[in-house]
Order: structure tokens, then C-alpha cells, then sequence
């Protein structure tokens, strides 16, 4: 380490010092010993001065040696690497060594010093290397978990669409069994319902979270009163407590509590907690709805006396696909997405969620606070969505367009429940076919379908009719935004997911009757 650094204070004060003690150890007798160690010692100094400090002190030494040679230089005689000669060619021999003795320090610092600095090269790239291959192996094991949660989610995706797949078939089955029986067939027919909007409902998280991630979804805010909204997200879950036989009770405050923000997402968020409430409290249970304000926040408290949550589980309930019952026997464990749903729709809105426990088996509570705004100047109309009376039909021609025939046989039923005339055909040909002979008003048009898909068929027949062409409405399971585009693009007037209800057949209908008169105006 010494020579890979240099230290020139150090090497002048050895020069002086050496010059010193050789100046000390000069000799003017004939003892040849003393001689040689005054020769050796002067050496010496000019290589530690050159070691230490460069070959700059080792120069100085030699200088300061050969300045001062009538005090240390010896006789020939009593030296013994100094051979006979003139005096001129002692002082040359003795700074030619002194100098040499410096460059060649210099050169050895200059080696150490490439090879200290090719050592620590060594060492940065061994560093860097090894931080590679921890890297690497960090995301092998990231990999590995990622793989071992997609399994994981496959399984419970599989899992969770059987489970309403069970009960539809077994109510399929009674149905022949129940026809004469209208309470039966009530209670069968609710049941179904219930379990079409779970897969339903399974899908459109899955939809929300990929479209969150991905940074495709924003918000319609606007100022929402709080208690409406609630009891909104209670329509839906009122019919799994009581199916359940857990107790509900609902503080609701007096006055209204307003919020800016998305009426359907916040609906939707207070529904996911009240949903993973109703999946972890034993039959029998309660649960307990509460809506507060304090100072500038609301506050919604969702608690429960459900199996409660694990403390080290506390801060990662939120995330993708973590679930607090991981054992075969949970009956509606869920996907593990409805909690990060609501965490990131919450924090679009500002706000906050947070879940509380003490521990398994002593409940969980959920509070979710948004910031509120003033209720000046607002109207009454506004603290809640009122539903308005469904509006009366017109009846018009219809065209259901799906190669899968039960489907279009199944919409086509439906349509002509809500007093409509309608026809079906099951590829793009037969459409355009139909289209050309019979002229209907509106077309249900499936996308996937062999031969000519549901985007070419739209194109033809805005192609072909222009203006007078029927409204067309896409119906398809792809619901992404890209697929709305691209229904929007290809010439259609409205997008449905599959599967629809009746209160969605009925508001697309009455905005089918705008778009055709706008359209024949």
C-alpha cells in the first residue's frame, strides 16, 4: 500500500533527515567500514525519500548530498563501490546512483499504483457482477413467486366460477320438477340471478384492475350525496346477508353528506367491502354499516364478526390476490381482487381505506374515508339517484345476430318479452341477407363469429346504407376499452357485454329509438 500512494511532505522530510544523518555518519579516517556504511546510508535515504514522497525528494537528497560532498564524501579508499578515480567522476557516480535510485522509486510507484487501480477495477466489476447475479437471482425467486400466484389465481379463478356454475345447473335441472310450483320457481329463478351476478361481477374486477393498471380508467366526479350511494351498494348484498341469515345493521347520519366524486365506483367500492364482509362472517353473523362526518371527511365503517384477519396480514390485505382464508375448505374465498380494487378506487377519489382486526376470530372492520364538500346551494334532487319509472317500448323490428344459437334464441325471447318483433340469424352472410330484405330498425350484432365477423358486417352495412342504416349494437364478452374503440370505429352505435339484463336491453332500447330518429330526421 505504500507505493500505490504518495506522500510528498513525508518524502522532503526524510530527505532533509537523511542528508542529515549521513552528513553525520561522514568519515575522514581511514576506517573503510565507516565508510561503507556512510555510502550505504546515503542509499538508503535517497530510496526511502523516493519510496515515500516520488522521485522528486529522492532528487533532492542527491542534490543536498552532492552540495555538501566535502562533508560526507569519503576517500576511494574507504569505499567500497567506488572504484579509483578523479573526484569529478565520485560526485557523478554518487548522483548517477542517487538519481537512478529516484526514477527508479518513481517507476515502481507508477507500476503499484496501475496495478492497485486494475485491483480495485477488478473488485468494482466482481461487485458488480455479484450484484447482477443477485439481482438475477432475485428475480428468478420473483418469478417463481409470480408464477406460483398465477397458478394460485388460476385455481381460484376456476374455483370461484364453478361455485355459481353449480347452482345454476342444479336450478336447471329442478326447473322441469318445479313448473307447477310458482313459489319454487321464484325462488329458483332469484337464485339464478344471484349467482349470474356474481360471475358478472367476478369479471368486472378482473376488467377494473387491469384497466387501473394499465392507466384506463378515470372518473366521472361529480357532487354525490354519501347515503344514497350506500344504500345503492346495499341492493346488491342485501340478497347474500339474508340468503346467509346474518344480521345487518346500518347507522346512516341525518344529515346529507356530500362528496365529489364517481357515483358508480364509490357504489361499487362500499359493495366490495360489504361482499368480502358477507364472505368471512359465518351464517348467523353481524355486520355493521355506518356513515359518519367528521370535520372536513366522511367516514364508512364496514365491520364484521367474521373470521377476522392475522396481524402480520394487516398490511398486505390490499394487494393483488392475497386472500386471508387460503385453506380448500373456504366456500367464497373470492379472487383476492376486490380489496385492491377498492383501494385504488378510493385513492383516485383522494381518500383512504384501512382495515382493522384483532386478530383471527374477532372480526375485521374496514373504514374508508373520502374528503366532503360544502352542501350549499345544492338541491334535493342531488343528495341521491333517484330511479326513474321505466319507460314504455316502442315496438320496433329487430335483428339478433349470434352463431351461437341458444344465445341468440335466449336474447330473442327476452326482446319479445319486452313486446318487440324480432328475428335472428347465426352468421355475417344471413345478416346481411336479412339486413337487405326486411330492413330492421336495430341489430344485436355478436363480434367473434367464423366467416365474416360482427366489425365487418358493421362496416358493410354502414358502407351500404349510410344514413339509413339500423342503430347497431355490439354484442360481445369483449369489454375493454380497446374493444369499445374498435366497435366505435367499425360503425356501431352502442357496445353490450354479455350477459345483459332486462334494465340494460330496455336503456339500450330507448336510446335506439333516439339514434333512429335522429337518424330518419
Amino acid at each position: 500500500m505504500l507505493l500505490t500512494r504518495r506522500y510528498p511532505a513525508w518524502g522532503y522530510l526524510i530527505a532533509i533527515l537523511g542528508s542529515a544523518l549521513v552528513f553525520v555518519l561522514r568519515d575522514t579516517s581511514d576506517n573503510p567500514l565507516r565508510g561503507f556504511f556512510t555510502s550505504l546510508a546515503f542509499l538508503l535515504v535517497v530510496l526511502g525519500a523516493g519510496l515515500v514522497g516520488g522521485w522528486k525528494p529522492g532528487v533532492l537528497t542527491t542534490l543536498v548530498c552532492l552540495v555538501n560532498e566535502r562533508f560526507f564524501f569519503i576517500d576511494p579508499k574507504h569505499s567500497f563501490s567506488i572504484p579509483s578515480g578523479s573526484e569529478t567522476m565520485r560526485i557523478l557516480l554518487y548522483g548517477a546512483s542517487g538519481i537512478a535510485i529516484a526514477l527508479l522509486c518513481e517507476g515502481l510507484q507508477r507500476a503499484w499504483s496501475r496495478v492497485a487501480e486494475r485491483q480495485r477495477q477488478l473488485e468494482r466489476e466482481m461487485a458488480e457482477r455479484l450484484a447482477v447475479a443477485q439481482e438475477r437471482l432475485h428475480l428468478v425467486d420473483q418469478l417463481r413467486q409470480a408464477d406460483r400466484r398465477k397458478d394460485e389465481f388460476l385455481a381460484t379463478l376456476a374455483h370461484e366460477l364453478r361455485n355459481p356454475l353449480a347452482p345454476l345447473s342444479n336450478a336447471l335441472e329442478l326447473w322441469r320438477f318445479a313448473k307447477n310450483d310458482p313459489d319454487q320457481l321464484d325462488e329458483l329463478r332469484g337464485m339464478m340471478q344471484r349467482q349470474v351476478r356474481q360471475m358478472s361481477r367476478l369479471i368486472d374486477d378482473l376488467l377494473d384492475v387491469s384497466r387501473i393498471s394499465r392507466g384506463k380508467i378515470s372518473l366521472r366526479t361529480e357532487r354525490v350525496e354519501l347515503r344514497g350511494l350506500v344504500n345503492t351498494a346495499l341492493e346488491s348484498v342485501k340478497p347474500v346477508i339474508a340468503a346467509n341469515d346474518q344480521r345487518l345493521e346500518i347507522s346512516l347520519p341525518q344529515e346529507p353528506v356530500f362528496v365529489h366524486g364517481d357515483a358508480t365506483r364509490i357504489s361499487q367500492v362500499v359493495g366490495n367491502v360489504l361482499n368480502n364482509a358477507t364472505k368471512y362472517t359465518p351464517e348467523g353473523g353481524q355486520i355493521w354499516l355506518s356513515v359518519a362526518r367528521e370535520g372536513k371527511k366522511a367516514g364508512i365503517s364496514v365491520r364484521d364478526t367474521g373470521c377476522g384477519i392475522p396481524p402480520d396480514h394487516l398490511s398486505s390485505i390490499f394487494e393483488m390476490f392475497q386472500q386471508v382464508d387460503q385453506t380448500l375448505d373456504r366456500s367464497q374465498g373470492g379472487l383476492g381482487i376486490g380489496l385492491t380494487l377498492a383501494k385504488r378506487l378510493i385513492e383516485m377519489h383522494g381518500g383512504t381505506i384501512e382495515a382493522k382486526s384483532d386478530g383471527p376470530g374477532h372480526g375485521s372492520e374496514f373504514l374508508i374515508t373520502l374528503p366532503t364538500i360544502d352542501a350549499e346551494n345544492t338541491t334535493e334532487t342531488e343528495s341521491a339517484p333517484s330511479a326513474a319509472a321505466p319507460p314504455e317500448l316502442q315496438r320496433r323490428r329487430i335483428l339478433v345476430v349470434d352463431d351461437v344459437h341458444e344465445s341468440a334464441q335466449t336474447l330473442a325471447r327476452m326482446l319479445r318479452a319486452m313486446g318487440q318483433e324480432v328475428a335472428t340469424a347465426h352468421d355475417g352472410y344471413a345478416a346481411l341477407a336479412h339486413l337487405r330484405e326486411h330492413k330492421p330498425e336495430v341489430v344485436f350484432l355478436d363480434i367473434a363469429m367464423p366467416g365474416m365477423n360482427g366489425y365487418d358486417v358493421a362496416r358493410r352495412v354502414r358502407a351500404s346504407n349510410g344514413s339509413e342504416a339500423p342503430t347497431l349494437i355490439a354484442l360481445t364478452g369483449y369489454g375493454q376499452d380497446d374493444d369499445r374503440r374498435r366497435a366505435q370505429e367499425a360503425g356501431f352505435d352502442f357496445h353490450l357485454t354479455k350477459p345483459a339484463s332486462i334494465e340494460q336491453l330496455t336503456s339500450l332500447l330507448v336510446g335506439a329509438s333516439g339514434t333512429v330518429a335522429a337518424t330518419h330526421s
